[in-house]
């Protein structure tokens, strides 16, 4: 790896997954697919855990277990060859993902395979008491199927760590063009957390960014810095996002308070992060929230990057579109399938180019 701090980022970005074992020899990998999945109480375990992204390995061998309007997500991560991880674990979010869980523990039947159901209703009452049974559970299962120990002390500890890396990562947003912060924290999400933050001190803060056209993306999961390098080399700017792969994943921290049980500090910090489109918080309405990221960020777009075949994105989208509309906020939607950003090609840059211009 170069001795660059911002080059290695950007490296393990580009190839997250060649040679990790090498990379960590004394460490063990688990999966995960969203932001929903107890990332310290994985690291508290002895794990190291390493977010799957379809990363353009296309989708060979997906056809045998999943349909073809199933989102690329699903079958490319399917499709991968993930024999180096200790298992996987899959937080239920949308239905894909439930079902993904039956369909890989079919597909590879020795892994291991954890489950999480988080509450769907994130303001209930009882959404809590809930979540703390079930992250027990969780850790339960894990203990007992990985041969691994979660103590309090190691689940508080974990937690300071990630806090500590969110707080550095969301630090960094206004000082590096957002391709660049978009390949830091993807670096992040698939590598040991300690060693990710020491790269994180040591970059060196440039300039201000060009303003250029500022919009604000909004989505799911976007595993590919071309994309924002393509806005940035058109003029554009990418000022703030709405991305589980992005800020939404990032910006609430756990808030250790003393004496508070740590199990109960990671309930409360999902309860309170910003909802995606499978959560229900009626309390939080994302079109209020897209809103006040545009106004802060003083966007003068928003770009829609929507996940072929992902319907929470898909229902989530007439409302957002409807309050930019009354806003006088214009708004762009790219229909994402794999990584065509990183093709550049024609279609979706002459898209970009001229939505780009348009708000000159």
């Amino acid at each position: 790896m170069s001795a660059d701090p911002l080059m290695t980022l950007r490296a393990i970005a580009a190839d997250p997954y060649t040679g990790w074992a090498d990379r960590y020899p004394d460490r063990r990998a688990i999966g995960v697919f969203c932001t929903y999945a107890p990332v310290e109480v994985l690291h508290a375990a002895g794990l190291v855990p390493v977010r799957l992204v379809p990363a353009g390995a296309g989708v060979a061998g997906a056809d045998r277990h999943l349909q073809t309007y199933t989102c690329a997500i699903a079958r490319g991560v399917l499709a991968g060859s993930w024999e180096w991880l200790a298992g996987v674990v899959f937080p239920h979010t949308c239905d894909t993902m439930q079902a993904l869980a039956d369909v890989w523990r079919a597909a590879r039947p020795g892994d291991y395979v954890g489950t999480l159901v988080g509450p769907v209703a994130v303001e209930s009452p009882a959404a809590e008491v809930y979540l703390v049974a079930e992250l027990r559970r969780f850790i339960a299962d894990l203990e007992a199927r990985l041969g691994a120990t979660v103590s309090e002390d190691a689940l508080r500890a974990s937690s300071r760590a990630y806090d500590d890396n969110r707080q550095r990562l969301m630090a960094l947003r206004a000082s590096l063009p957002y391709s660049d912060w978009l390949s830091a924290a993807l670096a992040g999400q698939t590598m040991p957390v300690e060693e990710h933050t020491r790269l994180l001190e040591s970059l060196t803060p440039g300039p201000s960014p060009s303003p250029g056209v500022r919009v604000v993306l909004v989505g799911a999961v976007l595993d590919d810095p071309a994309l924002p390098r393509l806005i940035e080399e058109l003029g554009g700017a990418v000022v703030d996002d709405d991305l589980c792969t992005g800020r939404r994943g990032i910006e609430t921290p756990v808030s250790l308070d003393t004496g508070l049980d740590p199990v109960v500090a990671l309930a409360r910090r999902e309860l309170r992060r910003p909802p995606c489109p499978a959560r229900y918080a009626p309390g939080q309405p994302r079109p209020d929230r897209l809103l006040r990221l545009v106004r802060e960020s003083q966007a003068q777009g928003v770009i829609f990057l929507q996940q072929k075949f992902c319907e929470p994105h898909a229902f989530d989208l007439p409302p957002l579109r409807a309050a930019l509309g009354a806003a006088g906020v214009p708004d762009l939607v790219l229909e994402m399938e794999g990584r065509e950003a990183s093709e550049a090609g024609g279609a979706l840059r002459t898209r970009l180019q001229a939505f780009l211009e348009m708000l000159r």
